[in-house]
């Protein structure tokens, strides 16, 4: 898990003062570009600046690498590592041969992980592209603390001994762990769902049924949850892709300035909304300005990235932030959380400077995930936060090289 909010908030401390010369582990997803490519200009406080990006850095930037980023955004899994597979006769066939991830530990915990609430990314993703290329791909969300306890350096196990998809009924004593116990089919990403250049953001979404997850409903997991069957699944969203990337011959781009879309992954808040949006600003807190309105679960908004001004000072990521309001049918319970730049670095890599996790030439997609009813970090009384309470993720679409 994130880990406790002592913990998540130390992070977010150590986020701050981390060494400029860090670089970042964490980069985005893949998918293409939506919307016209043209500039826009909104009333988003001082912050908000000209998003257009010349028609020449788009011919000139070379194409992206594909990237995924995963996001944990279903309230019924724990902790997980992810196996995929592509159909081969009647049993499939493992396309990753470990589990993802590995090596560093989840902020605040001693093992690897896609956390509850959190995100890892996978880059370059070129073997997840080719196998969405050649038809769907089968996820499977392994419990990442049983492989934790399982697992071992001098040994580690590979996704074909944990997941038995070529035995119906594994005998108890093989290696294989136990389904919809230690491991789940987490859902299918569709056919060429994975660009083969550019980012990708791929959510686990849903829930499992009554008998797996008590807790589960349809106002925590969405209109489509069954208590029986559950509906756990895998979202699969394209946000924009950078029209330029560091680096590049001929293409340049502003220090100190994020350009961001916004997505809408949690179930729980979409369902308070009825006709209502769920709006997301950014600047200081309680002077926040509006960047984007979202209305439905995986929305993404605006279809052209827009673009904010940090400035370049160190002070900026404890000062400056993202909002997420939502004013429900009953105003004393409508939804407001606010988080700074550093806090939501702190759940994703908190070891890495904010200038340069914050510097990647991306388009950064704000992720609202989480269930507004649940305990949030960074508020009071937030020790029982768990990853599952309403926050939001900023992550980089694409890494740095």
């Amino acid at each position: 898990m994130c880990g406790s909010a002592a913990a998540v908030a130390a992070a977010s401390i150590a986020a701050c003062s981390a060494s400029g010369s860090s670089t970042s582990g964490f980069g985005g997803g893949s998918g293409q570009p939506e919307g016209d490519s043209g500039g826009q200009q909104e009333d988003s406080g001082s912050f908000l600046i000209d998003s257009s990006v010349s028609d020449a850095a788009a011919e000139t930037a070379p194409p992206p690498p594909a990237t995924v980023t995963f996001v944990h955004a279903s309230p019924s899994l724990n902790d997980t590592r992810l196996c995929w597979t592509v159909p081969a006769g009647d049993a499939g066939a493992l396309t990753a041969a470990s589990p993802f991830p590995s090596g560093a530990p989840m902020p605040a915990s001693n093992f690897p992980g896609l956390p509850v609430g959190g995100a890892v990314q996978l880059s370059p993703a070129t073997g997840l592209a080719a196998a969405s290329a050649s038809g769907p791909v089968e996820l499977y969300a392994i419990d990442a603390e049983v492989l934790a306890r399982e697992d071992n350096d001098a040994s580690p196990s590979s996704c074909e001994a944990l997941v038995c998809l070529r035995n119906s009924s594994p005998d108890p004593s093989a290696p294989c762990l136990r389904p919809n116990k230690d491991y789940w089919h987490a859902g299918t990403i569709p056919t060429r769902a994975i660009a083969a250049s550019g980012p990708t953001l791929v959510a686990l979404a849903g829930c499992e049924g009554t008998a797996l997850d008590p807790a589960a409903s349809a106002l925590r997991c969405g209109p489509d949850w069954d208590p029986v069957a559950g509906n756990l699944h895998v979202e699969v969203l394209h946000v924009a892709a950078p029209l330029s990337r560091a680096g590049d011959a001929g293409t340049t781009r502003d220090a100190g300035v994020l350009r961001v879309q916004s997505a809408l992954l949690s179930p729980a808040l979409a369902a308070s909304l009825a006709d209502a949006a769920a709006h997301v600003s950014f600047g200081p807190q309680g002077e926040a300005g509006a960047v984007a309105s979202l209305s439905n679960e995986d929305d993404v908004q605006p279809a052209t990235p827009l673009a904010v001004g940090l400035g370049t000072g160190l002070a900026a990521f404890g000062q400056l932030g993202f909002g997420i309001d939502a004013l429900e049918l009953d105003a004393a319970t409508s939804t407001h959380f606010w988080t700074s730049l550093a806090q939501a670095q702190s759940l994703v890599d908190p070891t890495v400077d904010p200038r340069v996790y914050f510097g990647i030439e991306a388009t950064y997609v704000v992720a609202v995930v989480g269930d507004p009813g649940a305990p949030s970090p960074f508020s009071a009384g937030d020790a029982s936060y768990d990853g599952r309470g309403l926050h939001l993720l900023v992550l980089a679409s694409l890494p740095a090289n």
